[in-house]
């Protein structure tokens, strides 16, 4: 009897982080069954130009995408150029 009574008690504080990591796994499912998807550019390196395809890979769904450069926005602003490449179909 007293052995079933530990066995409960160190059981106890686990089974909320069960609930919760069953909660979480379920919501990652249902996002990874989602038929569309976004992808944004954060930081590119080295030379691309429009139409040149870049891509990316999310290693905890395994999903991944490529996407051609839309347009090349080029500003000078104060003296300081800045380019920003915008994916194909993005505002």
């Amino acid at each position: 009897m007293k052995l079933l009574l530990l066995f409960f008690l160190l059981l106890l504080p686990v089974s909320p982080l069960l609930a919760q990591s069953n909660k979480l796994i379920k919501e990652l499912e249902s996002k990874k069954s989602s038929m569309s998807y976004n992808m944004t550019m954060t930081k590119l390196e080295g030379k691309i130009d429009l139409g040149d395809i870049v891509g990316g890979k999310d290693y905890l769904t395994g999903i991944s995408m490529k996407k051609p450069i839309g347009r090349k926005i080029w500003t000078i602003s104060s003296g300081k150029e800045k380019v920003v490449y915008k994916l194909e179909g993005e505002t």
